[in-house]
């Protein structure tokens, strides 16, 4: 079928996330790869855990003009054959200078990110997406947010858009803070800027976290668009802060990470 339509396909997307399909004992991945090249393909998703891609990077090459990629497994099975493509694509010296938007769903080694500057230097959007603290074979998740921060940081010149949705790992809000704020030189060619996975509860915050936490915004404030979900503050900790804000004229309309007090500063904008 693709080898007769593969000329014309614009968008291909090789299996979605199916927890039902794939929970079942009988499930056999299928060896792939695509057929011939396909000259106007642009978007393209790889379960690779659904298809078992013989080497991707054929694939890949058989799509000279592809600006958006996703590359993933499900949460179902326990493949480690993204780790290893993300592993071969990295080690390759390939250069995929065409895509400007990547996915990544369920990584679990943030040393990659470096690997992956080279083989995807143009990119504008990173996405990454890992839903679970355990990775391949049980092992923890090298996913936590300064980690993943710092393997971002430096090598993309034209990144302009990224996403992190990370495990929710159990850490004090100033030490997330603090992580955000050390890679505070990677804001600086961002537009939009999204963390999801943070974990905290509201309380007050003391001095020394109220100071790190005005930092960060000032840092965060040359972005368009700041999402980080589930960053919680007591109501007198929102007054100090966007009394703070006001007072040094920083745009609270762009930050999203007070779900707490929604009321209070849709009052305050």
């Amino acid at each position: 079928m693709l080898n007769q339509v593969g000329d014309q396909l614009v968008t291909l997307s090789l299996g979605k996330i199916n927890e039902r399909i794939l929970s079942y004992k009988t499930w056999h991945r299928i060896q792939f790869s695509l057929p011939r090249m396909m000259p106007k393909l642009k978007k393209s998703q790889m379960m690779v855990d659904i298809f078992e891609c013989t080497d991707i990077l054929k694939d890949i090459e058989k799509m000279p003009v592809l600006k958006m990629l996703e590359l993933g497994k499900s949460t179902a099975t326990k493949s480690t054959c993204l780790n290893e493509i993300l592993q071969t694509i990295c080690n390759s010296g390939k250069i995929l200078g065409s895509v400007r938007s990547l996915t990544i769903l369920q990584m679990h080694d943030a040393t990659l990110l470096k690997g992956l500057k080279t083989a995807f230097p143009n990119l504008e959007s990173l996405a990454v997406k890992t839903f679970g603290k355990m990775g391949e074979a049980g092992a923890v998740s090298g996913m936590e947010l300064g980690v993943v921060l710092k393997g971002c940081t430096g090598g993309w010149e034209r990144l302009k858009h990224l996403s992190l949705m990370l495990p929710k790992y159990s850490t004090k809000k100033v030490d997330v803070v603090k992580a955000l704020l050390d890679s505070k030189d990677l804001y600086q060619g961002l537009t939009t800027f999204k963390v999801w996975g943070i974990r905290s509860s509201p309380h007050d915050l003391m001095e020394d976290e109220m100071d790190l936490f005005k930092q960060l915004l000032i840092a965060m404030d040359v972005m368009d668009k700041v999402t980080i979900w589930n960053m919680k503050f007591s109501k007198e900790s929102v007054k100090n802060i966007l009394g703070f804000m006001t007072w040094n004229k920083l745009s609270v309309s762009k930050f999203r990470m007070f779900g707490t007090c929604r009321r209070l500063i849709k009052a305050t904008v």
